[in-house]
């Protein structure tokens, strides 16, 4: 019975860890996922291949 009073606590405690808003939290997590965004959107560029100039509007 003592273990799990013991265990219960530990438990309140750990849960108690975040005080953030629920705003601060939803502005990290899109402040997060627009810095991943970005790193994909590099990471797209650096892999296409480079354009070669083009020659202008051909009539065929």
């Amino acid at each position: 019975m003592r273990v799990a009073a013991v265990a219960a606590c530990a438990l309140a405690v750990a849960a108690c860890g975040d005080r953030r808003s629920f705003d601060e939290r939803y502005n990290d997590a899109g402040s997060e996922l627009e810095q991943r965004a970005r790193a994909i959107d590099q990471n797209i560029v650096n892999e296409l291949p480079a354009e070669e100039p083009a020659e202008g509007n051909r009539a065929s």
